[in-house]
C-alpha cells in the first residue's frame, strides 16, 4: 500500500519516476531587485565558485545560514519583545544576505557544471520552504512584535508562499510577483536589522499618531486620528503585500479550474489547527514562543515539500497527513496535562522535524538513485567539462 512504500521511504511511485524524463522547469521571478540586482551579483560570483562543488552543497549553505541567524534570533529574543546588539544585528543581516545569494548562486552553478536536474530543484524549493518562514520568525523578531503579532506575521508570510507552489502544480510554472516576491522580502529582511542598528531598537516601539493633532479635543479631528506603534504599523504594511499576492494566486488558479481549491484541504486544515489551538490554549504560545512557532513552520515546510514533489512528479496532492493527526494529539496533551507544557511542545516538535527530515532525505536518494547523479558531490567528468568551459 502507499503507507507501507512512505514508511520504506519510497514517498514518489514509480509511474511518478517516470514523469522525469518529461520535465522541465517553468519558473520566473518579476522583481526589480532580482532582475537588476541579486540576480546579475549572483551570477558574477559563481565566477568563483570551484567546479569541484556541489550545487546542493551552495542550497546546503545558504540553509545552514539562515538557521544561524534563526539561532541568534532565538537567543537574543526568546520573547519577541527583545533588543539586540550591534553586532547581532549585523551578523543577522550579512546571514540573511548570504542565504539569499547562495540561494540564487545554486542553480546558475548547476547549469555551469551540468548538474541542473529535478533533484537540484527539489532540494532548493525543499530548503527554502523551512529557510522562509524562519526569516518571517527574525522579522517579527527584530521590530519586536511580542508572541501574537509575530504568529499573525508568520501566517500571512507562509500562505502566499504556499499558494505560489499550488499555482505551480497547477499551471506548471512557478511564479514569483513584480512585488513582495522572496527576493524583496530577503533584501528588506538585511536591510531592516542595518535599519535596527542605525535608529536603535527602540524606535520600533515608538508611538506615532496618524490622521491629526494628538492634543485636538475636536471630536472630529479625534474620530479620524489614532495612535499606533511603528512595529504594529510595520507589521499592517508588511503582510499587505503577501495577502495581495495571495488573492492574485487565488484569483489565477481558480480561474483556470475551480475544482482545485479541495487541494488545499492539507493547508487548511494545518491553518485551523494551529490557530484554534493558540485560540484555546494561548499559554503555549505565550510561554514558548519560538517553539510552538516552530512546529506550524517545520509542518508548512513539510505540505510544502510534498505539493512540491507533487508537481515535478505529476502525483495527486494528499489532504489529509499523519502530521495532522500529531499537532491534534499536542493540542489534546496541551488541554488535559497544563502542568507538562515544555514535554508537550517539545516531543511534537521533535516528531514533526524528524517527520521533515525523513521526507526530505527520503525524496533525495529516490531522485538521486533514479537520476543517477549525486547529490553532494559533482562527477569528476562533469568537472572537466565546466572546467574547459571557462
Amino acid at each position: 500500500s502507499l503507507f507501507v512504500e512512505e514508511i520504506m521511504g519510497r514517498f514518489i511511485t514509480p509511474a511518478g519516476l517516470k514523469q522525469l524524463s518529461h520535465y522541465r522547469y517553468s519558473g520566473e521571478d518579476q522583481s526589480s531587485l532580482y532582475i537588476y540586482l541579486v540576480n546579475p551579483a549572483a551570477q558574477h560570483l559563481c565566477h568563483f565558485v570551484p567546479p569541484y562543488i556541489a550545487p546542493n552543497v551552495l542550497t546546503l549553505l545558504g540553509l545552514v545560514c539562515s538557521i544561524v541567524a534563526y539561532i541568534l534570533g532565538y537567543a537574543y529574543f526568546p520573547t519577541f519583545y527583545e533588543s539586540g546588539t550591534m553586532s547581532m544585528y549585523f551578523a543577522c543581516s550579512a546571514l540573511v544576505f548570504s542565504y539569499m545569494m547562495l540561494d540564487n548562486m545554486d542553480g546558475t552553478h548547476a547549469r555551469k557544471t551540468g548538474m541542473a536536474s529535478p533533484m537540484g530543484e527539489l532540494f532548493d524549493h525543499i530548503c527554502d520552504s523551512l529557510s522562509g518562514p524562519l526569516c518571517a520568525l527574525l522579522f517579527a523578531a527584530c521590530i519586536r512584535l511580542g508572541p501574537i503579532c509575530s504568529f499573525i506575521m508568520l501566517v500571512a508570510c507562509t500562505i502566499p508562499n504556499y499558494l505560489s507552489h499550488w499555482e505551480a502544480y497547477n499551471t506548471g510554472t512557478l511564479t514569483m510577483g513584480k512585488f513582495g516576491g522572496p527576493t524583496d522580502q530577503l533584501v528588506g529582511l538585511a536591510g531592516l536589522f542595518i535599519l535596527t542598528n542605525m535608529l536603535g531598537p527602540d524606535f520600533w516601539t515608538h508611538v506615532v499618531h496618524v490622521g491629526g493633532s494628538s492634543s485636538s479635543t475636536s471630536s472630529f479631528s479625534s474620530l479620524w486620528s489614532w495612535s499606533i506603534q511603528v512595529n504594529h504599523l510595520t507589521m499592517i504594511l508588511g503582510v499587505l503585500g503577501p495577502l495581495i499576492a495571495a488573492l492574485q494566486y487565488l484569483y489565477r488558479v481558480t480561474g483556470i479550474k475551480s475544482s482545485c481549491l479541495g487541494q488545499l484541504t492539507s493547508f487548511g486544515l494545518l491553518l485551523f489547527i494551529m490557530i484554534a489551538w493558540a485560540t484555546t490554549v494561548p499559554r503555549l504560545l505565550l510561554s514558548y514562543p519560538h517553539e510552538w512557532m516552530l512546529c506550524f513552520c517545520v509542518s508548512n515546510a513539510y505540505m510544502l515539500a510534498r505539493v512540491m514533489v507533487g508537481r515535478i512528479t505529476k502525483q495527486e496532492i494528499s489532504r489529509i497527513h499523519m502530521l495532522h493527526f500529531i499537532l491534534v494529539a499536542g493540542w489534546a496533551a496541551s488541554h488535559l496535562f497544563s502542568e507538562h507544557d515544555d514535554v508537550i511542545v517539545y516531543s511534537i516538535l521533535s516528531v514533526i522535524s524528524m517527520q521533515w527530515l525523513f521526507y526530505f532525505v527520503a525524496v533525495v536518494r529516490q531522485l538521486s538513485r533514479h537520476l543517477g547523479l549525486p547529490a553532494l558531490t559533482v562527477p569528476r567528468s562533469k568537472q572537466m567539462a565546466a572546467t574547459q568551459k571557462k
